[in-house]
Parts: structure tokens; C-alpha cells; sequence
């Protein structure tokens, strides 16, 4: 009986030190955005924009049907991709690359207020250009770009989101 005893103990122990670590399930809560309203202005103009929707859904936030209904307007400046050879192979073709992939955005109220001035986020990656299989060339580096998009469009909003949290006013 007493090893039976000491095994709840132990198992008791286990379990409250379980529960007290603070684990939490990566999107189990999507309380970030909760009770804030977006608009999106032509945000299928860009690949990032037209990511954007998926992005404020996932933490939380509405997506306003028109702009009067927001509490801040997301406007997408600027989309850039850039790809820079970072190392050549003997024969002078490039091996390793940088991919990078920038959006400048501004944030207003829907009366023109400027929430967050005009900013830059970046995503970057590397990729490893295999020449001995040049047909999976393209396809990486596109299902790469995707990725970054993807990224790219989840950083932003969560960046919006916290700078509204600190400045629901709009004056920045």
C-alpha cells in the first residue's frame, strides 16, 4: 500500500507541475485581436494584401466590409522581392541565395488620423541552389516566396494589432 501511495503522490506532483509550466498550444488562444475591426484598402493589389485576410482572421480580429465600420485601415505602400546571389559554384552559376521580401505599410482611422506611421517588415530566407536537379529550381523558390508572404502578412498584423493595443486613439 505504501508504494501505491507514494506512485498518487508522485503522479500528483507530476500532473500540478504540468499544470503551473504555462505550455500553451501554438493558436489556442485568439484573443489578440479580439474586438478589433480592420480594413484592408486594395489589399488584393499585392501578394502580401491579398494574405492579409487570413492573417486578421487568425488572431482574432473582424475584417470591416467597408471602411467607416473599422477601427484602423491597413494601406499597403509598397510590396518588394529581392534575391541576391550570396556564393558561386565553380562554373560561375550561383549556389546560395538571400531572398528577401518587404512591405511598407501605414495604419489611419477611417477619418485619415494616422494610428501607425509609414513601416518597413521584412522577411528574409536563404535557399541552397542545387544544379543537379535544375527542373526543382523554380518550384523552391516559389513555394518559398509563399511562405515568406505568408509569414510576412501574419507579422504585420500582429504588429498592428499591438501598436493599436498601445495607441487605440490614433495620434502616434
Amino acid at each position: 500500500m505504501s508504494v501505491s501511495k507514494a506512485f498518487r503522490a508522485l503522479s500528483l506532483l507530476f500532473m500540478a507541475s504540468l499544470a503551473g509550466c504555462g505550455f500553451h498550444l501554438r493558436g489556442g488562444e485568439t484573443s489578440d485581436g479580439a474586438g478589433q475591426i480592420l480594413y484592408l484598402e486594395k489589399a488584393g493589389s499585392t501578394r502580401v494584401g491579398s494574405r492579409l485576410p487570413d492573417a486578421i482572421r487568425l488572431t482574432g480580429a473582424q475584417l470591416a466590409r467597408t471602411m467607416l465600420d473599422a477601427k484602423g485601415v491597413i494601406r499597403i505602400l509598397k510590396e518588394t522581392d529581392e534575391r541576391r546571389t550570396m556564393s558561386l559554384n565553380l562554373g560561375g552559376r550561383g549556389n546560395l541565395f538571400d531572398l528577401y521580401t518587404r512591405v511598407r505599410y501605414e495604419v489611419t482611422t477611417p477619418q485619415g488620423e494616422i494610428i501607425i506611421p509609414p513601416q518597413e517588415v521584412e522577411v528574409k530566407r536563404e535557399y541552397f541552389n542545387n544544379q543537379l536537379s535544375p527542373i526543382g529550381q523554380g518550384e523552391e523558390e516559389s513555394l518559398l516566396r509563399s511562405e515568406m508572404e505568408r509569414e510576412l502578412a501574419e507579422t504585420l498584423v500582429r504588429r498592428v494589432l499591438i501598436e493599436m493595443g498601445r495607441n487605440p486613439g490614433g495620434k502616434s
